[in-house]
């Protein structure tokens, strides 16, 4: 029987097998996503962020975090594509 200390999912072989498969099947989806529809690369483009942000909490590395979601949003986002995050650009009066 596991330890009390173990957590639900690594205190298994199955959580184990789970977390190590399906981060190999993310990445190479991210590898991969050059060549995939729109559809699947804004999916990828939410989900390649979020699971390299659970990295870089868990191991402390913010550089890490900023410079895979760089690259990302290169390959990721269409050719000529404005990213906007909700401010103004016009002056206030």
């Amino acid at each position: 029987m596991a330890a009390a200390r173990d957590g639900f999912v690594t205190g298994s072989s199955y959580g184990v097998t789970a977390i190590t498969w399906g981060s190999m099947v993310l990445e190479f989806a991210l590898a991969i996503a050059i060549l995939l529809g729109p559809q699947a690369k804004r999916v990828l483009l939410v989900a390649g962020p979020l699971f390299h942000a659970g990295i870089a909490v868990h191991m402390g590395l913010v550089s890490f975090l900023a410079a895979i979601s760089a690259a990302l949003l290169l390959a990721l986002l269409p050719s000529g594509a404005c990213v906007g995050f909700g401010f103004s650009t016009a002056a206030a009066g």
